[in-house]
């Protein structure tokens, strides 16, 4: 008895796993072709990612795509649907100038709204990184400009060829 019980519990157990890595792969592919021909260049340069979200405010985590400066934290508030407070105070410790101004702080929130990403940057080269599931996760997708001559690439994670310019972590 207690072995059919087990039987019966294990095939549960991956019809649940297949059909949620399955959905997940739906969900990529979605993304994929809802935004292959986007053009993300506003944000060129820049890193945003949702650091928290609750129904009544986010706060934003901004920074450059190199991630060799500290961060901005902007708190936006989802009831007046306006920036509540730009956080720099990690730049100021740390002695560098501000490297965005308010009004491009203001602009790339607001572009980014536009999107249900956890996450979204755009290098110097024109990747762009996108996560657009999970908030603190790293970027799961990354769409190359000019496609690697490779079916696996290291951008901090390891990521493989998915489709065409798209890569996904692996």
């Amino acid at each position: 008895m207690h072995h059919k019980i087990f039987k019966i519990i294990f095939f549960l157990s991956f019809v649940v796993f297949y059909s949620c890595q399955n959905s997940r792969t739906q969900d990529i592919d979605s993304v994929i072709s809802k935004y292959d021909d986007t053009d993300f260049s506003v944000f060129k340069g820049s890193f945003i990612a949702i650091r928290q979200k609750n129904s009544s405010e986010t706060t934003y985590m901004l920074g450059d795509s190199d991630g060799n400066k500290p961060l901005y934290f902007i708190e936006y508030d989802e009831i007046t649907d306006k920036i509540i407070l730009i956080n720099n105070s990690i730049l100021k410790k740390t002695k560098i100038p501000d490297y965005f101004s308010n009004k491009e702080i203001e602009k790339l929130i607001t572009n980014f709204r536009k999107y249900d990403f956890a996450l979204l940057s755009v290098d110097e080269d024109h990747n762009v990184f996108i996560n657009p599931f999970d908030i603190n996760s790293p970027a799961l997708l990354i769409k190359f400009y000019k496609l690697p001559n490779k079916e696996r690439v290291i951008k901090g994670y390891p990521y493989k060829q998915y489709k065409g310019n798209w890569y996904l972590k692996e």
